[in-house]
């Protein structure tokens, strides 16, 4: 009666199984999530390379672009054309660098032109000073003869007062004359 009265003892269910399937069930639903991202941001394929390095194509000038020579997924080699920028742009600063050049040769030439004209004249007011010295030692001796003869009573006080007149005169032109030597002297330094 004893095994009568003892009932059959169940087996009790450890809780580590449903521990373990737990951390099984985790383990499973992390690793398919990870693969499930993976195929939703990359391509796949099993004969095709689908992630490569990307190589910029940079220009060495800017531009609208004019013609594009190579097609999606074309393989290129170094140096093929593979895209040809529209050069009219290009061509206009290009023409207007040779106009401006061209400027640039003729304001030359003219400065030249000029310098020459200002040594040619820095010339000529040399020839006018040394004229104009001879002027004033003449017109000075002229007023001093007059003076005397004025002062002879042999000629009148107008002819007293033009010499005297011509002697200023004289003096004044050369100092013009010297004041131009000197401006075209500081002309054709530049």
């Amino acid at each position: 009666m004893e095994q009568e009265n003892k009932q059959p003892e169940k087996k009790r269910k450890s809780p580590i199984r449903y521990v373990i399937i737990a951390v099984i069930v985790i383990v499973a639903g992390i690793y398919g999530w990870k693969k499930i991202s993976y195929a939703i941001s990359h391509e796949t394929t099993d004969d095709a390379q689908v992630e490569t390095q990307i190589s910029p194509v940079l220009p060495r000038v800017s531009g609208y672009v004019k013609l594009i020579d190579v097609k999606d997924y074309d393989s290129v080699r170094a140096g093929q054309l593979l895209v040809e920028i529209d050069d009219a742009e290009l061509q206009a600063q290009l023409l207007q660098m040779q106009a401006d050049y061209q400027s640039a040769q003729a304001d030359i030439l003219n400065a030249q032109a000029a310098l020459k004209n200002a040594q040619i004249s820095l010339n000529t007011n040399r020839g006018d000073i040394s004229l104009s010295s001879i002027k004033i030692q003449q017109a000075q001796e002229d007023y001093e003869r007059n003076q005397n003869l004025y002062s002879d009573q042999a000629i009148t006080k107008k002819q007293l007062d033009d010499s005297r007149f011509n002697l200023e005169q004289a003096k004044q032109q050369s100092s013009n004359n010297k004041a131009s030597c000197q401006q075209h002297k500081a002309a054709s330094r530049f």
